[in-house]
């Protein structure tokens, strides 16, 4: 009886070491990047700028974006495991409007989730697939 709980003590605390390095958020450091063309975030559309992108302090599943004029946005980044070493944008663009999809930075990544109008292009019409180089700071 002895062995089975030590096993299962082991098991939780690796489960568990585990759990709590996969929770960090995966974009590190700010980066930045500019658009040409308008963005949407969420339920947000922003125009063209520089923008820089950081981790929110508040809360390690968000991000927050910011724009050289000052506005600002936070929405949520669900992590994931990154196959580029680049920082860099994904977007899912239907017919006109740019939505951003993976926020990419070093090692680490996260995938935005389609907020109320994205789910809304994705009964019409199929995304094609952009990518926009970032700087990390």
């Amino acid at each position: 009886m002895k062995s089975f709980s030590f096993q299962l003590d082991i098991f939780l605390l690796m489960f568990a070491t585990l759990c709590v390095a996969n929770c960090e958020a995966q974009v590190a450091a700010p980066i930045n990047f500019t658009m040409t063309s308008a963005l949407v975030v969420e339920k947000t559309t922003l125009p063209p700028g520089s923008y820089t992108i950081r981790p929110f302090e508040q809360d390690s599943d968000a991000l927050e974006l910011t724009s050289s004029t000052g506005h600002s946005v936070l929405f949520a980044c669900e992590s994931m495991d990154s196959n580029t070493s680049m920082s860099e944008l994904t977007f899912h663009r239907y017919r006109i409007a740019l939505y951003l999809k993976q926020v990419s930075a070093g090692s680490g990544a996260c995938f935005v989730p389609a907020g109320p109008s994205e789910k809304q292009a994705k009964k019409s019409s199929k995304p094609t697939k952009e990518t926009v180089s970032a700087s990390a700071k």
